[in-house]
């Protein structure tokens, strides 16, 4: 069977290769706030969908480097969460 020809969800930033022609990971965009890192990721299935759980679930990534946050900045990568939230319901409720 050859790998499935199916479209990212919308937005993703990265697509990994097919595993076992059944799944592949895919990231999202990434966010920077003064130091701190925000993407999300998912496990898409080859019939398009994006998988909830049973594989990996929706993931929000936060990799800080060791940053101090002003109140802003704090302000900002919480808009940042929020953004990859909405990116990843979107993504598995289509």
């Amino acid at each position: 069977m050859p790998y499935p020809n199916v479209a990212p969800p919308p937005g993703a930033t990265f697509v990994d290769d097919w595993q076992s022609e059944q799944y592949r990971m895919v990231l999202g965009a990434r966010r920077d706030v003064a130091g701190v890192q925000v993407w999300t990721s998912v496990a898409q299935r080859a019939d398009g969908t994006v998988d909830a759980g049973r594989i990996e679930p929706p993931l929000v990534h936060v990799h800080e480097k060791g940053a101090w946050l002003t109140v802003e900045q704090a302000r900002e990568l919480a808009g940042a969460i929020l953004d990859a939230i909405n990116d990843l319901e979107g993504w598995v409720t289509r």
